[in-house]
């Protein structure tokens, strides 16, 4: 075994493989690297936008360090999360993505260059141009650079997707990356909230309504929702706890009851709930950091989430799954069994079949459940009138309304709005 075999730790072949087929698919250079720079592979075409710069360089005497760029963007790659896309000293633009094995980056592939700009106003731009007075070198040049994919930046996004994938594909752990990945998302979401915060330059009171709308997000499995609302509610904790590492605790301890009754509300198993609530208080006491104890959280979220809404066991999870989606999307419509059944694919009678037998509950139940859920924070709020809020939420009319909040609730839509208000106040104040 060599000694670039003992520091790889990942199957070079697939890697070259990879390296080709990218390079074949997309028309855009490919490159295999060592985590610490080293080349290992090409896929270059002839004519582009290095042997362009190779000969701008040769022709004026000014001459671009690239290797240290590439040895960089490689470490770039690994914090924000598995590519990272950037800009070589010559301006060309290429994207990179480690190869991680074992938890550590051991490689990358970079692909590029491509410009976003035509070759004839690269040049212009380009200062060593004005050190070139022989035409056909320039000329020459110019016919490398027509060969470079011209590529916008949004489109190199894509580009950048496909790279990552080829990545996650030869590493031996493809979830390292996502961990990191939803971690830097999760720190982005919390970090512009918190900016938020400081610029209001107020003291505010707990966001009771944030937390109801959260349990209302779990109640439905939505994750989406459910995560970016929690964001909101760590940056608020997070903010006004002073870094407090006992008020964290205490804090995100509270949170954790929430989600676990909104995860019980929502139908998910009691006592697989209450085992594992159970099991998160034990992992939060290890837990000091905020950053730590923010992905810890969302990870919780997501699996209580699950609880409440997993098609995963379901016969006919694809309709179903496409069926509720399509109900959260339009609940505020006047929707129809028939139109959902259409949107699905199925037989009217078909579709209202399954959906009961799936859902435990007729389409009509479902999607009133759904209507209320959604109308508890806009009656809470106390900033809409109950037929507005029938109409933001798809009920024709107040006395609709009315009778189909009080068989999910048990109470009136003035009696909820009464008790819980008065929750809230005292939260607000401290006394819950």
């Amino acid at each position: 075994m060599t000694g670039n075999d003992k520091r790889m730790h990942f199957d070079v072949n697939t890697a070259k493989e990879m390296v080709d087929a990218f390079s074949v698919s997309t028309g855009i250079s490919c490159r295999l690297y060592l985590s610490e720079g080293e080349l290992l592979y090409a896929h270059s075409f002839p004519r582009g936008g290095c042997s362009a710069c190779k000969k701008l360089s040769a022709a004026s005497g000014i001459f671009h360090s690239c290797e240290s760029t590439h040895t960089e963007a490689i470490s770039l790659g690994d914090k924000f999360g598995g590519r990272y896309i950037y800009y070589c000293p010559a301006y060309m633009m290429f994207s990179v993505s480690p190869i991680i094995s074992s938890g550590t980056v051991k490689g990358a592939l970079v692909a590029g260059p491509v410009l976003n700009s035509d070759s004839r106003e690269y040049l212009e731009n380009d200062p060593r141009t004005a050190h070139i007075t022989d035409f056909d070198v320039l000329e020459d040049i110019q016919n490398d650079l027509s060969a470079t994919p011209l590529v916008k930046p949004k489109d190199m996004n894509e580009i950048s997707k496909q790279l990552f994938s080829n990545a996650v594909f030869i590493s031996d752990d493809s979830r390292a990356f996502f961990v990191v990945q939803n971690k830097n998302l999760q720190q982005n979401s919390i970090g512009e909230f918190v900016q938020q915060l400081k610029n209001d330059g107020q003291s505010h009171p707990y966001p009771v309504n944030t937390e109801q709308e959260l349990t209302n997000a779990i109640y439905h499995g939505d994750k989406p929702e459910a995560a970016r609302l929690l964001n909101e509610l760590l940056g608020y904790i997070f903010f006004f706890s002073g870094k407090n590492p006992t008020t964290v605790q205490t804090r995100v301890t509270e949170l954790l009851v929430v989600l676990s009754r909104a995860a019980i509300s929502g139908g998910a198993n009691v006592e697989n709930v209450l085992h594992t609530t159970e099991q998160y208080m034990q992992e939060l006491r290890r837990l000091e950091k905020p950053d730590d104890i923010a992905q810890w959280l969302a990870e919780i979220l997501n699996q209580l989430t699950g609880l409440v809404f997993d098609v995963a066991g379901l016969k006919h999870r694809n309709a179903i799954y496409k069926a509720v989606d399509y109900i959260r999307q339009n609940y505020a419509k006047h929707i129809t069994l028939e139109e959902v059944a259409d949107y699905v694919g199925y037989s009217h009678s078909y579709f209202s079949s399954i959906f009961k037998k799936e859902m435990n509950c007729s389409f009509r139940t479902y999607l009133n459940r759904v209507r209320v859920e959604k109308s508890k924070p806009l009656l809470l709020s106390g900033k809409f009138s109950i037929p507005e809020i029938c109409e933001m939420t798809g009920f024709p009319d107040q006395s609709t309304y009315g009778k189909v909040f009080r068989n999910e609730t048990g109470v009136s839509p003035g009696k909820y709005c009464k008790q819980n208000r008065r929750i809230d106040a005292n939260k607000e104040h401290g006394i819950l």
